[in-house]
């Protein structure tokens, strides 16, 4: 991603490949091999895309303009947090997943291992746990 910041300080975002020629263009200089452009001339400057972390109670929602952070034009993130109901709607639905995807094994024509039987509780389980439902430890399927 590029940003480009004209000569009265304004802000066009998103910058893309296709738009460079223009802005060359527009500053009057003659370039044949846009390879060797130095695009900071033009006022172009490449711009870093944060990477959020965050925990399953949170969202990162990405900022809609970059922002000059230690003279690098950066994109960063918000991290929202959820509210208790949207976290245990949000469990409730992976857990109901997780166990969906193993119901068959509970069938009263088949054996379950232990280890399964182990793994189907836990997930019952999760709303036991402390810290629930901020905090979840998700059992790990047996192999």
């Amino acid at each position: 991603m590029l940003i480009r910041v004209n000569e009265d300080g304004t802000i066009i975002y998103p910058i893309e490949g296709k738009d460079i020629k223009k802005y060359v263009e527009l500053e009057g200089l003659e370039v044949e091999d846009f390879t060797d452009l130095d695009l900071s001339t033009i006022r172009i400057y490449p711009v870093d895309i944060q990477n959020p972390v965050g925990t399953e109670s949170q969202s990162a929602v990405q900022h809609t303009e970059p922002t000059l952070v230690d003279g690098n034009w950066v994109l960063g993130f918000d991290l929202v947090y959820h509210s208790d109901e949207e976290l245990i709607q949000s469990a409730s639905i992976k857990r109901w997943t997780l166990l969906s995807e193993t119901d068959w094994m509970a069938l009263s024509d088949v054996t379950i291992s232990d280890d399964w039987r182990t793994y189907r509780q836990a997930l019952r389980d999760i709303t036991e746990q402390d810290g629930y439902p901020q905090i979840i430890n998700w059992p790990t399927k047996p192999s």
